[in-house]
Parts: structure tokens; sequence; C-alpha cells
């Protein structure tokens, strides 16, 4: 037999596993179109499970120094600020990972000003600025824009309109608790500012409270783990409105009750965001179920992320898609530099937040490297405050 028809005989095997392999493709492509099953056959989700088992699997004390020690060198990570400092005490790849610091190596700035914020962690400022009102959009990084309802709520326009998101996104539609909000905050002279901080593989990756503030609701968006390396993002734009993250909802400047959100943004490998004072939040699960959205009211009476600036009753009435049961009471409240969670792997944090429009002072670059405590951002104090240094 010719060697050109022996290629195409289905009885040969490379081409029984070149089919097998287009087979295999055609089929995950086309699950990943149902909405039942685009989770839970995700390459990035499944494989960051696995890559989750590894780093909790016990490591031997004799490899320890060596592998540990290597991924310090390769990623410049400075041991002796840890609380332990000898590798030998870490049990496993995770718990070095999210080690801990000594009390001494990190400053909160003004732990008691409630109108500055600090660094939530150590990391590199990705980007930050205004939120667009014409919009309604933030750059995570240079040139590449969000919307902010997708970003913040999981969802474009309104959530419990059947629309597709291409026809809400042709109309212009917008949710309307973002809508209220910028409204408000526009019309209290306030500017609605954004920033962007990434944690590299080196850097301590547990997280604190950026400034005095308090949470009032949380939502859980689940989605894909992409890696969320700043030149990865460059190239695929929508890394973080499709990534996994846990969205914390508030306000901060004491009486002022200015807005104030932060996000803690999942990546690939673990994709595993652990929050210090919510214990049902659990991500990457095998079996997420739908809408995918999971909600957490902090604070009594709320359905809604953003259901004080929604200004129709109708709307404001609306049961959330998945509220979970809980004893909701009092808005929680944070300590400037308390810490409140950790990622189990390379992250970003997404700061959102309200302040005065004439009075607000950014005191750091694009790009700039920041330690957690560091002073970042600083606006109009209404009263005097005492300026007392805290130490970690």
């Amino acid at each position: 037999m010719p060697v050109s028809s022996r290629l195409i005989d289905p009885e040969f095997p490379v081409m029984k596993l070149i089919v097998s392999i287009f087979n295999f493709f055609f089929v995950y492509k086309l699950l990943k179109t149902f909405a039942d099953f685009k989770y839970i056959i995700s390459a990035t989700r499944n494989f960051s499970r696995l890559v989750g088992f590894v780093c909790k699997l016990y490591t031997p004390v004799w490899l320890r120094r060596p592998f540990f020690g290597l991924f310090c060198i390769l990623y410049g990570v400075k041991i002796e600020e840890a609380t332990r400092d000898q590798l030998e005490d870490y049990v496993n790849f995770t718990d070095f990972f999210t080690r801990t610091l000594k009390e001494d190596v990190r400053t909160i700035d003004k732990p008691l000003d409630i109108f500055s914020i600090s660094s939530p962690c150590d990391g590199r400022v990705m980007s930050f600025g205004e939120v667009s009102r014409t919009d309604s959009t933030i750059d995570c990084v240079k040139g590449r824009s969000y919307r902010l309802d997708e970003f913040m709520c999981g969802v474009v326009g309104d959530e419990h309109d059947n629309m597709s998101k291409n026809e809400k996104i042709a109309l212009n539609k917008n949710n309307p608790g973002v809508t209220g909000l910028l409204d408000e905050v526009y019309a209290r002279g306030n500017q609605l500012n954004y920033m962007v901080i990434y944690l590299s593989p080196g850097d301590y990756h547990r997280f604190h409270s950026p400034a005095v503030h308090t949470a009032d609701y949380r939502r859980h968006v689940v989605g894909y783990l992409s890696p969320v390396k700043p030149d990865y993002v460059a190239r695929h734009p929508e890394t973080f409105a499709k990534n996994e993250r846990v969205n914390i909802f508030g306000e901060w400047r004491g009486e002022e009750k200015n807005f104030f959100f932060q996000s803690y943004v999942g990546a690939m490998n673990v994709g595993s965001i652990v929050l210090d004072f919510d214990d049902d939040v659990k991500t990457n699960q095998a079996f997420s179920g739908r809408p995918y959205r999971f909600d957490r009211a902090y604070s009594a009476g709320q359905v809604n992320p953003l259901q004080k600036f929604i200004k129709d009753e109708a709307s404001r009435d609306k049961t959330a898609l998945h509220l979970q049961e809980s004893e909701a009471g009092e808005a929680i409240t944070f300590e400037k530099g308390e810490m409140t969670g950790r990622f189990e792997m390379g992250s970003t944090i997404v700061m959102i937040f309200e302040s005065p429009r004439d009075n607000t002072s950014f005191l750091i670059e694009e790009g700039q490297k920041v330690s957690l405590g560091e002073p970042i951002v600083e606006t109009e104090a209404k009263a005097p405050q005492q300026n007392q240094i805290k130490h970690l």
C-alpha cells in the first residue's frame, strides 16, 4: 500500500491519534459554549486544582532547603523577613508561599488616619486613575478597559434583565446600581478612582486592609483562572472580566461614608483566595453551580451589592440571584493594616474608591513597586488625625 494511502487509512495508528485529538478539542469547545459545563471542564480551573493539590503535599525535610531555596533565588524572596525564617520549617509549598512576616519588617502609614490609603500588599502598581463616567470603565492594565458593572457585579447591565450581553452593550445599558453610584459620587462633588496592584510569585501573598473602612456586602464571581501577569493580560484583554474574583463592597472616610471596594482576583496555578473574615468563600470548586455569582450580605436587609445606589424602588426590592444564608447584622469594620486574607498563588488586587475631586493625591506611579503599608493615596482630612505609627 502506498504511504499516502496508509496515512489516510482510519486503521493507521497515527491517523487514529489525530482524529482522537480533533474529536477531543471539538467536544471541549462545544461544551464550553454551554453555561452549565464551561467552568466544570475549564482547563485553567482543573489544572489549577491539580497544582493546588500538589502544592499541599508534604515536602520531605531533606528537600525543603534546595526546593524552597531555589524558588527564593529565582523570585527574590527575602526569607529573612518571614516569621519562620528557616526553610526547613515549612511543611509544603503552600505553607511556604503564604508565609507570614515578622512584626517589624513592614510599617503601616498613619494607621488611625481615616482619610488615607496604604498599600494592602507587596506588589507592583499596574494602573490607577479616575473611573470614566462616559462609559463607566477602568483600565486594569494600561489600554485595557473593563466595564465597571461587569467587573464589580459579574454581569453586564441589570442582572435580572434577560437580554444578552451583546444586546445590552449595543443598547448602552448599564447596571442601575453602577449608574446610581456614579450619580451620587458626582453629586457630592467627588470622584471615583481605581488602582490595580499585581503580586508577583516572589511577593508576600497575604493581604491587609488598606484603610479604615467597612464591608457590607460580598459578591463571589466564579470564572476562569487565566494568568494575570501584565504581559499576558496585555495580550488577552478580557482576563480580569472573566477570571474568578471575590469582591467586597463597603464604605470609608468615616461619617462621609464614601464608597470603597476591593476585588481579590484569582489566577492560574491554585486559584485559591482565602478571606480571614468570611469562611464561606470557597474558590475554584469543581462544581460551582449556576448562576456563578454567590452573594453574602454582612449588613441586614441587603439583597444587592449596590442596593443603596439603586433609585428605582422596584429594582431595589428584587432578591439576589444567589444570596447565601447568613446572620446579617452590622457591617464589618476593618482597621488599617489588619490582615484580611491570602492568595495561595500570585494574583491581583483591584481597589475602587470615592474621594474628594479637588483633594485627592496619588503618591505612587504606574509600574512602581510598593510594600505593604506604604502610603499610596491621601485625601483631605476634615479633622486633625493622630499620625501614630503601628508595626506589623
